[in-house]
């Protein structure tokens, strides 16, 4: 889910729609979070409701985790 000041229709928006939906079907969790553009460049991530201690808040498979090995 995107909150934002940035407009419906601009494209930073639909490409981060995008980025979102790649990202679940790739198998990422993230489910008591929200991104929320900060500034017209910067994005955040933030809670949607208080976070129980052990609790997943993000989980990134590691097949689309882009590190410095697998840039080489």
């Amino acid at each position: 889910r995107i909150e934002s000041y940035v407009p419906v229709g601009d494209t930073r928006r639909v490409l981060l729609n995008e980025f979102e939906e790649w990202f679940r079907k790739q198998g990422g969790i993230a489910p008591s979070t929200v991104i929320r553009f900060v500034s017209p460049t910067e994005r955040g991530l933030f809670a949607t409701r208080d976070i129980k201690m052990g609790e997943t808040v993000v989980f990134c498979p590691e097949d689309i985790v882009f590190d410095m090995e697998k840039g080489k």
